[in-house]
């Protein structure tokens, strides 16, 4: 969730301050700036004394912006790996001759109960069949049931759009570091 302050330097203008304040926290851009930023967002002279203080500290501001992009690039990738050496062992296993049926099967089956049992809820929900006091239990199950069939498909199917742009991400992130 974005906090309440960063919402408004953005709206006021003052996205690079607001980055940097989603980035780094609100009391390091305050002590680095020698400012409160709740006090001076609150009055039109302020808002021109932070924008005064956003070109001054241009260079802070947006190096900070970079390092917590950096860092989110960086768990990415880390989690794509693990993605990879999940689907590495599993083709390990797959191939291997000495694996068992189940040791071959286990994580396919547990994936199809999974998904079935995400489609016979939905069906249960569309045909009203859940009583109204569950429904909403019913909603909330559905939602980490749904998310559950999405990494499933993610696994077996592919990684998400967002490792489509981190590429693009990390080339301009290179190229704004030079």
């Amino acid at each position: 969730m974005i906090p309440a302050i960063v919402a408004t330097l953005i709206q006021q203008g003052l996205s690079l301050l607001g980055n940097a304040v989603l980035a780094k926290g609100q009391d390091v851009i305050e002590q680095k700036l020698g400012i409160s930023l709740d006090k001076e967002i609150a009055t039109p002279e302020g808002l021109i004394e932070l924008k005064k203080l956003e070109f001054q500290h241009q260079e802070f501001l947006i190096t900070a912006a970079q390092e917590d992009r950096r860092i989110d690039i960086a768990r990415e990738t880390q989690a794509d790996a693990n993605t990879a050496n999940a689907r590495g062992m599993n083709e390990k296993i797959q191939d291997s001759p000495n694996a068992s049926w189940l040791a071959k099967n286990a994580s396919y089956c547990i994936d199809f109960f999974v998904v079935a049992s995400t489609t016979l809820l939905v069906a249960l929900l569309f045909w009203k069949i859940i009583p109204d006091d569950n429904q909403n239990l019913a909603y909330l199950a559905l939602g980490s049931m749904l998310t559950m069939c999405g990494q499933i498909l993610n696994f077996h199917r592919g990684s998400s759009a967002r490792s489509a742009t981190k590429d693009v991400t990390i080339q301009a992130l290179s190229k704004g570091a030079k």
